[in-house]
């Protein structure tokens, strides 16, 4: 009875008992998602709010949905079943085009009646080239909508008038890929909604995650993408194969909108505002934003004072300080407020001090670090640079600390690996200390507390390991539940 459709025609999923559609009025974080801002009117949207229960408990399932397309990640095709989204040491394979993936013949014949039927003459068609996981989800939706009508797509938010010419660009060469992939009886198909679908398949679709927080492929649903997002959400999506699942990470009043974080909750203010306004097209305003705002929207460095002193004191930046070169913040600005008579002495130090310019290096270095597939060389010297300069919680230094964890697990340097992973956990616990929080109940934290626990049984560090464990059960019962794969895994550990 948990997951009862109310009295309204879905594919393939529904709203569940605990949660509900309302038409209200555009919250503020989200006001630029539903019309041109040439409109006179307050927009009126559909998002999802609690329905009239005592309040929700933290770990509630709220909803459960199954995808109306989706597509397992090019990268995970010969690894994870295109049916069910999970692996299997052997896998079946279409004998028609010979590129999808399956555990079972019954996942194979469930995909094949969704979708692959009409797409394997196409991959048949354009072998040996595959096209990216993005040309391959449009299809899905796009011959998906031929064959239901579902007009939930056609309400989706498309952002037309924001992208630049060369993003334009991109997106009609997209479409010529996709032309060349879809069959001769679509043409009329896609040249009606190839476009439209595309712009909103680009702002309403969902990375699948597995057990280990990896995105292994991508889906539309039509009823999760109503949720909104906030910088302190009440909710989170975790996935049980193509299966998503809405949990609340803390109690929820009836009428309460239910939102999710669609960016990383550990980032600085101008950090999210710019991934969102990128991905989404919409300035956050949500309440923690707006606090950040009041309090000038810093992020934090390092004090000077701790090459004299010894001093842990952080000391806020802004974003336009990097970016201004007359700035004058690195010289001389970063001092906390308790060592002033250390100024001129730290001030003329320039050997041990680092200037504006090598700030600006290292942060340059750090993102090409971070974004580089395997950076071994590099590796040592950004994390020295930044252990020296940037506190545990910086959003940059954690995840190059993540990124340093994948690459030593891949070469099989454990103890290097389970180094990296304690140092970003004792960064990400600035986030998600206070068990009264929602930062404490957070998906990401959670994977990455097992992936810890991991290296350090199989290193012998039974006392870590105990003391890691017990944080990762709690916080997973609720972002992902006791019947979760990733729950399952840590009570066989």
């Amino acid at each position: 009875n948990m997951y009862k459709c109310e009295e309204r025609k879905v594919v393939g999923g529904g709203v569940g008992l605990f949660c509900s559609l309302s038409q209200t009025a555009a919250p503020p974080s989200q006001s630029s998602l539903s019309s041109s801002s040439s409109s006179t009117q307050t927009p009126s949207v559909s998002v999802l709010v609690a329905k009239k229960t005592p309040k929700l408990k933290r770990g509630t399932v709220l909803l459960r949905e199954f995808p109306f397309a989706s597509v397992v990640d090019k990268k995970y095709r010969t690894e994870i079943c295109q049916g069910c989204y999970f692996s299997k040491e052997k896998m079946l394979r279409c004998l028609g085009c010979k590129q999808m993936r399956y555990c079972s013949k019954e996942c194979q014949k469930a995909d094949w009646k969704l979708h692959h039927k009409l797409e394997c003459r196409s991959l048949q068609k354009t072998a040996p080239r595959i096209p990216e996981t993005s040309i391959l989800l449009l299809g899905r939706i796009l011959r998906r909508y031929n064959k239901t009508k579902d007009p939930f797509i056609l309400k989706l938010c498309s952002h037309p008038n924001e992208y630049s010419t060369e993003e334009q660009e991109k997106h009609f060469v997209q479409l010529s890929v996709l032309k060349a992939f879809m069959n001769e009886d679509e043409t009329e198909l896609l040249a009606e909604f190839g476009l439209s679908f595309l712009l909103k398949m680009r702002v309403n679709t969902f990375s699948i995650c597995n057990s280990d927080d990896n995105a292994v492929g991508a889906a539309l649903y039509n009823t999760l993408y109503k949720c909104n997002h906030a910088c302190i959400p009440n909710c989170c999506v975790t996935f049980h194969g193509s299966n998503a699942q809405l949990h609340a990470i803390r109690p929820i009043k009836h009428g309460e909108e239910l939102t999710i974080s669609y960016t990383g909750l550990y980032k600085p203010l101008q950090i999210r505002r710019q991934e969102l306004q990128q991905r989404y097209h919409f300035n956050c305003t949500c309440s923690r934003c707006c606090d950040e705002m009041d309090q000038g929207g810093s992020e934090a460095m390092s004090c000077k004072c701790q090459w004299q002193a010894g001093c842990s004191s952080l000391v806020p930046y802004t974003l336009e300080d990097l970016n201004d070169e007359s700035s004058l913040v690195f010289e001389h600005g970063l001092l906390c407020n308790m060592h002033h008579t250390q100024v001129k002495t730290v001030a003329s130090s320039p050997s041990t001090v680092p200037s504006h310019v090598e700030v600006k290096a290292l942060l340059k270095k750090a993102l090409k670090y971070r974004n580089a597939k395997d950076d071994r060389l590099n590796m040592g010297e950004v994390l020295d640079g930044m252990t020296k300069l940037f506190p545990t919680g910086h959003y940059l230094y954690i995840e190059c600390l993540n990124k340093a964890m994948d690459t030593a697990i891949y070469h099989q340097e454990f103890q290097k690996a389970l180094l990296y992973g304690k140092a970003s956990i004792d960064g990400m616990k600035r986030y998600h200390h206070d068990e009264t929080s929602s930062f404490s109940f957070n998906s990401t934290y959670a994977v990455q507390l097992v992936r810890v626990a991991k290296l350090s049984s199989l290193l012998n560090e039974m006392d870590l390991f105990l003391q890691v464990m017990n944080q990762a059960s709690k916080i997973i019962v609720v972002t992902h539940g006791e019947k979760s794969l990733l729950y399952a895994q840590l009570q066989a550990i």
